[in-house]
């Protein structure tokens, strides 16, 4: 809760979606009240904001691929295949492919939500193992913070490996600016939304993709 409110108040500029932003506000300063039955209502006690011991962002991407691998077995035409998020374990099998959630609202730096500095780190990581074949941006969010994505966007175009970006629902402002660097964007279905990236960030974006299209 921290972390959010921090970001909500930063004077950093944000790329994020207005209805992203929104949905952020409504988290930090939850504003429903409890009915009673004298007809008067009172505010959530705190216990209904807080939690003793919240899962970090790495645990609930973790159970996340603990799913995402549980249907790939089911099907005999993936369940060779390995995704994994351990990026720098010498005992992957070859071939192995490096899963990369971002998930929700971006930060710089937090351990609770997604991270660009984190995620460039698992991306270095990934890239420096052998077993590793390819890099998979699996994206969800409305966008973030902006500080910091110009060094995870660096980071992005030099690696060796290819990178395969898959979202779902949305992939807008900072997230659209880390899917871009996919050699392959793809959307789960055609309603899911992309773009509203703030115009002083598009002439980045688009210098990524023409650099992925004269690649392919």
């Amino acid at each position: 809760m921290h972390d959010l409110i921090q970001f909500l108040f930063s004077e950093r500029p944000l790329w994020i979606t207005s209805e992203g932003y929104r949905q952020l506000m409504m988290l930090a300063f939850a504003m429903h009240q409890n009915p009673q039955p004298n007809g008067k209502a009172i505010m959530p006690s705190v216990k209904e904001f807080f939690f003793i011991d919240p899962p970090t962002y790495k645990q609930e991407a973790k159970k996340a691929l603990a799913v995402l691998k549980a249907k790939l077995y089911q099907d005999d035409a993936t369940k060779s295949i390995n995704v994994t998020d351990e990026f720098d374990s010498p005992e992957l099998p070859q071939e192995s492919v490096a899963y990369h959630r971002i998930w929700g609202p971006i930060f710089a730096d937090s351990l609770w939500w997604a991270s660009s500095k984190q995620l460039e780190l698992d991306v270095l990581a990934a890239e420096q193992n052998p077993s590793i074949s390819c890099h998979f941006l699996h994206i969800n969010s409305p966008g973030g913070e902006a500080w910091y994505l110009d060094r995870l966007s660096e980071t992005l175009q030099h690696c060796t490996k290819p990178i395969l970006t898959l979202y779902e629902e949305s992939c807008c402002s900072a997230a659209y600016h880390i899917g871009c660097h996919g050699n392959r964007v793809l959307a789960t279905t055609q309603y899911d939304f992309a773009g509203c990236i703030a115009l002083w960030s598009v002439s980045t974006t688009l210098r990524v993709i023409t650099r992925s299209l004269a690649s392919n």
